[in-house]
């Protein structure tokens, strides 16, 4: 099995007892999930008037053909939003540091199927 990483950042994935795999990021060439924005309000939190943009996630950007014995690593946001597509996972679980940013993955996560499938 080959794994792609089409994210933008790079993929770290250590599973005790192997090897480390490090896959290089695609930068701005990754996918992304474009937003609609429907509007925006303000609401008071304390002393701070926060604003608040209403939007919704447009399900639509370019992937990569699925192919035989491969998997790609994306963000956890596209695999749920394309959950059909059985050849994308995400890393998981994930290690942080002291600040809560993410060190590496201890392997694979992918969302359930459609109930259809």
């Amino acid at each position: 099995m080959e794994l792609v990483n089409i994210m933008r950042h790079s993929a770290d994935i250590r599973v005790d007892g192997y090897p480390p795999i490090f896959l290089p990021g695609i930068g701005d060439d990754a996918p992304q999930l474009p937003y609609e924005q429907l509007g925006h309000r303000t609401e008071d939190i304390g002393d701070v008037v926060c604003p608040v943009t209403i939007a919704r996630l447009i399900y639509s950007t370019e992937l990569p053909e699925p192919k035989d014995d491969v998997l790609l690593i994306a963000g956890q946001l596209i695999c749920e939003a394309f959950p059909e597509r059985r050849d994308l996972t995400f890393p998981y679980p994930v290690e942080t540091d002291e600040n809560g940013r993410v060190i590496y993955a201890c392997g694979l996560g992918q969302v359930p199927a459609p109930e259809s499938e």
